[in-house]
């Protein structure tokens, strides 16, 4: 059972390497939630089979099928890492502070033409 899991996992990987290969607009699409990306997804199974490699060789999964599907996680690995999209961004302009200056200047610029004095009327 857990073999045939492995091996429709083989294929699913399989067919998103090629989808992405065939649909290049399918690069800008990204999942909302990091843990349900598939790059994520991806690095996510390599370290289990990585780790199913520890287990007893009774335990283990057949080389066969964890080979085949190492190979269809490299070739999806390829595939996106030849496809990065970086989203281009323009800078937005820097804000308008002259007016915000200016009234932090004002009451200041008062005090100092009276001594330090605060001037009756005016804020701080």
């Amino acid at each position: 059972m857990f073999h045939q899991q492995l091996i429709s996992l083989s294929s699913s990987v399989a067919k998103s390497a090629e989808q992405h290969l065939a649909y290049p607009v399918l690069h800008h699409f990204h999942s909302s939630t990091r843990d349900l990306a598939a790059p994520v997804v991806i690095a996510h199974l390599d370290e289990a089979l990585t780790n199913m490699g520890t287990l007893d060789p009774p335990q283990r999964p057949r080389p066969a099928v964890v080979d085949r599907l190492r190979f269809f996680i490299r070739c999806y690995l390829t595939t996106a890492s030849s496809t990065t999209w970086t989203p281009k961004v323009d800078v937005p302009p820097p804000p308008q502070t002259g007016r915000a200056v200016d009234a932090w200047h004002r009451p200041h610029r008062r005090r100092r033409a009276t001594g330090g004095r605060r001037v009756a009327g005016t804020p701080n």
